[in-house]
């Protein structure tokens, strides 16, 4: 039965460490200490007993880094038990775990692990929880937990007479930097004289990551006059068969919304940074905090719309830099007051559509050949798509259905580029959801198909500097 058991196990954790790209982190349960300071009786066997599971595996390989409660020496003593060799990372953590915030721990350990290593940590049976849920969200923790919970005791409770339900293995697989699945296998570790051998494993898949978006269209009058570019057929027939701005200093770096629903104003500043660029040479980096805070037409990390955005610059006199104002929305999810200092360093002298936008219906008859002739006249072009189910995108060109229809635009973005000289066609599209997501920030629509609806709203715009000295 024993023989069994940890068959079993070795084939969930290879499963596991299979569907794991970036990286994995391992947690078990330290042993206690006996009188004389020693790993008990029962805290031997289960260091004994994790390094009879793991022979052969990623641990035993370059690179796995180990990781315990390093203000006593019992987790290192078990860590040791299970990898002698090792080097360990000696996390400096401890003061965090004393004041029951385990952040710092699971901070050290995502980072690691989105490296593509192996972190295998030795943790105290509480910890285990509280960095669990430092690590992934609550209710991954308690799906893959539950399972093991006495009726009188659930695991999130206070470990006193629950300590065995934290025994086993808890495997949290990280990708793109972040935690998607939580597994916990269990082993009754209870008795000293010999193991239950009774394995049992629950994974806990939670939904890939959701960032955020935050379009909000604002409503156009029918009488409202708009500017659309006048893109001529010379314009469409001179276009060349690929652009690709983001390699020629026409962007900034990409950026972090993080958790706030700021897209159109990322938009926006990337919009109005390259337009610097294409009229200057110069490409600053702007302040999205500022059209954040202070833009009151549009609803900061609530949503708002690249046309207001662009207004609202235009009437305040310019846009500061991010050095001068830096966001911190992305970080703390809110929009935050207002505390521009007046300072501008660029201003928009105009702006306009570059092909007609859809304001309804499917919008299956957008131009986009038009479009491209305007991306490789003007430079880079603010957009807002369907970004619906872009979350779980990590390369290549885009094959998921994702309608064009101008009620399901949810996102803004910068299109960079476009390439049809290949069999399959495609817009380059640079997002705001980090290097971590897609193609280093990037992701790649299919040419003539309105995928997405890239076509629906673009934005061209006109800046300029307001200073000689311009931070590049």
């Amino acid at each position: 039965m024993m023989q069994k058991s940890i068959v079993a196990l070795l084939l969930a954790v290879v499963a596991a460490e299979e569907s794991a790209k970036d990286g994995s982190i391992y947690i078990i349960r330290h042993g206690e200490k006996n009188s004389k300071g020693d790993l008990s009786d029962t805290g031997e066997k289960r260091a004994k007993y994790i390094a009879t599971i793991f022979p052969g595996s990623e641990f035993n390989k370059p690179g796995a880094l180990f990781a315990g409660h390093y203000s006593h020496g019992t987790p290192q003593r078990t860590l040791h038990t299970v990898q002698p060799t090792a080097d360990h990372l000696h996390l400096k953590v401890d003061d965090s775990i004393k004041n029951e915030d385990h952040s710092g721990a699971a901070k050290a350990f995502l980072k690691e692990a989105a490296k593509g290593k192996v972190v295998l940590a030795a943790w105290e049976h509480c910890n285990i929880r509280k960095t669990c849920y430092a690590l992934a969200s609550e209710s991954m923790c308690d799906k893959a937990f539950m399972r093991h919970a006495k009726s009188d005791c659930g695991w999130w409770e206070d470990c006193d007479g629950c300590s065995d339900h934290y025994d086993g293995v808890v495997i949290l697989t990280v990708k793109h930097g972040k935690v998607t699945a939580v597994e916990h296998h269990h082993e009754d570790f209870h008795h000293h004289d010999h193991f239950k051998s009774n394995f049992n494993a629950t994974m806990a898949e939670e939904a890939p990551w959701k960032y955020a978006r935050g379009y909000k269209r604002r409503q156009i009058d029918e009488n409202e006059v708009i500017e659309v570019a006048t893109i001529t057929e010379e314009d469409k027939k001179n276009a060349p068969s690929a652009v690709d701005w983001s390699q020629k200093g026409a962007t900034t770096p990409v950026k972090n919304q993080g958790q706030c629903g700021s897209c159109w104003a990322f938009s926006t500043t990337e919009g109005i940074e390259s337009a610097t660029f294409m009229a200057t040479g110069k490409l600053p980096n702007l302040s999205t905090q500022q059209i954040i805070s202070c833009d009151k037409q549009d609803d900061g990390c609530n949503g708002g719309d690249p046309a207001t955005a662009l207004a609202y610059v235009e009437k305040a006199g310019g846009l500061d830099t991010s050095a001068d104002y830096p966001d911190k929305s992305h970080n703390s999810g809110s929009t935050g007051r207002c505390t521009w200092d007046k300072k501008e360093t660029v201003k928009v002298t105009a702006w306009k559509y570059a092909i007609k936008p859809c304001t309804s219906g499917k919008c299956k008859n957008q131009d986009e050949d038009a479009l491209a002739a305007a991306l490789a006249k003007y430079g880079p072009i603010s957009i807002c798509v369907n970004a619906e189910t872009w979350d779980s995108y990590q390369s290549g060109i885009y094959k998921h259905k994702c309608s064009g229809a101008a009620n399901a635009l949810d996102h803004c973005v910068q299109l960079v580029g476009y390439d049809r000289s290949g069999s399959t066609p495609y817009w380059k599209v640079r997002n705001s959801w980090t290097t971590s997501w897609g193609e280093s920030g990037f992701i790649r629509l299919p040419f003539g198909k309105n995928a997405c609806g890239v076509a629906d709203e673009a934005y061209i715009i006109t800046a300029t500097t307001t200073s000689e000295n311009v931070v590049v």
